[in-house]
């Protein structure tokens, strides 16, 4: 959640803290640390979400592939999917090779099949 919700936030100090602290070491998270760096990181954006819920897609107790929904600034509601590791005592998004951490988002009518995820 910290990835989706930090990651959104556009800057490039916080995006480079995300890549060192929240992503599994390897090819995806220097590759996603070097566009953070030059300032053409793709995984960050001006627009923030909202989580809203998750989906576990398939889980072992050293990897997960999580379905995140979430509402973008406009109420927009949209879903994607995250590949994590256990590692070093967390959950750490696991990156494709390319530093995507993760994968398409495609829109959402409703929240229906998800675990709902709500604030205090």
């Amino acid at each position: 959640m910290n990835v989706a919700a930090l990651g959104s936030s556009g800057s490039p100090e916080i995006l480079t803290q995300v890549a060192d602290k929240l992503l599994v070491p390897g090819a995806g998270r220097d590759a996603a640390m070097k566009e953070t760096a030059s300032g053409t990181s793709s995984s960050g954006s001006s627009t923030s979400i909202q989580v809203k819920g998750f989906l576990l897609k398939s889980y072992t107790p050293a990897e997960a592939s999580v379905d995140l929904a979430f509402a973008t600034e406009t109420g927009d509601l949209a879903r994607t999917t995250f590949s994590m590791r256990w590692l070093d005592g967390d959950w750490k998004v696991k990156p494709s090779d390319d530093g995507a951490t993760f994968g398409h988002i495609s829109q959402v009518r409703d929240l229906s099949g998800f675990i709902l995820w709500s604030g205090v």
